[in-house]
């Protein structure tokens, strides 16, 4: 698909923006095991630390190249005694 990354990087900045506004909300404490506690966030991950780190992710693996240059790295050191691999064009 020749606009992949152009969506992806649209659909991350959905997620990212998704992400900070879960992130921001809060519940009271008693309906998280906490009564007498004010307001407690509803999830106490790195909601948007996750989130970010999903999108690098994503977007090493749409570097073609570096794909590329993996399988053919990956080939050189493994395929010696009987596991081949197809060139890559």
């Amino acid at each position: 698909r020749p606009d992949v990354r152009r969506s992806a990087a649209a659909d991350a900045a959905l997620l990212k923006l998704l992400a900070r506004g879960i992130a921001g909300l809060q519940v009271p404490g008693f309906l998280v095991g906490r009564s007498g506690e004010g307001p407690q966030a509803l999830v106490r991950a790195d909601l948007v630390g996750a989130v970010d780190e999903f999108c690098a992710r994503l977007f090493e693996e749409l570097d073609y190249a570096r794909e590329a240059n993996n399988i053919e790295r990956f080939t050189a050191l493994y395929a010696e005694g009987g596991v081949f691999a197809s060139e890559i064009p």
